[in-house]
């Protein structure tokens, strides 16, 4: 079976596991340095990765979200003896959710789903369609939301690398239709960061129409990538968050 989830520590005496899903050019490694103790033992932290980067470089890149859920829902039933929790940020945030939908169908409950820097997925689309440009002129539009560091930029070697990942998970976002469907049967937290120009407060209140139960709205003070310098914060938030599921 594919690996599409990578464990870090505290596998063993974890009594919750929090799925943590990455934006669109990401991998596991996203969310490798959460590890460093800010997080409980009782929390189990494990990285979703997709195809054609990382330790899954060898592997086919993806292009529609149908794709990534059908597979990820195959990886992740043998995960479901432990309450899960689900983080997602900006296109992590839409994997998790359409994850959480699937597992739902399944008559398996997440205990938490947090969503971070992405739009409720029911709002009319307004994505610029960018993957059709140029790849220097889709950089640039990548760049706007800081998801493309000058380094890379300047680097032709490491663009010609980077850039067919970052078209197709951008791909994944443009190819999705949102469909109606059953709310989902726990609480949702929706994060954004009160600089981000893009994903505006107003953008993450209805959330609240996608879950049954309540729904909470955190705003941090930086950009679209804010995790990147309040990551202590944000784990403060996250684990006041499983703390209740704890056993």
């Amino acid at each position: 079976m594919e690996e599409w989830f990578f464990h870090y520590d505290n596998q063993g005496e974890s009594s919750v596991r929090l799925f943590c899903f990455h934006y669109a050019g990401g991998s596991s490694n996203t969310y490798r340095s959460w590890n460093r103790g800010e997080l409980s033992p009782s929390v189990e932290l494990i990285s979703m990765e997709l195809p054609g980067r990382g330790r899954r470089f060898n592997e086919p890149l993806l292009s529609t979200m149908e794709e990534v859920t059908s597979s990820a829902l195959k990886a992740i039933l043998p995960y479901r003896d432990k309450p899960m929790v689900f983080f997602g940020h900006s296109m992590g945030a839409l994997m998790a959710f359409e994850l959480a939908r699937a597992l739902e169908k399944e008559n398996i409950k997440l205990a938490h789903l947090i969503t971070s820097c992405f739009y409720a997925p029911q709002l009319p689309r307004k994505d610029k369609q960018i993957t059709a440009l140029p790849d220097e002129q889709f950089l640039r539009e990548v760049q706007k939301l800081n998801g493309v560091p000058d380094l890379l930029m300047e680097n032709k070697e490491l663009m010609d690398l980077y850039t067919p990942i970052m078209k197709s998970d951008f791909k994944i976002i443009e190819n999705y239709t949102y469909t109606d469907g059953e709310k989902l049967h726990c609480p949702i937290t929706a994060i954004t960061g009160k600089k981000d120009k893009a994903i505006t407060y107003e953008k993450i209140v209805p959330w609240k129409e996608q879950s049954h139960l309540a729904t909470d709205y955190q705003l941090f003070e930086g950009d679209h990538f804010y995790l990147n310098k309040e990551r202590a914060e944000l784990l403060s938030l996250i684990q006041s968050i499983c703390a209740p599921i704890i056993r």
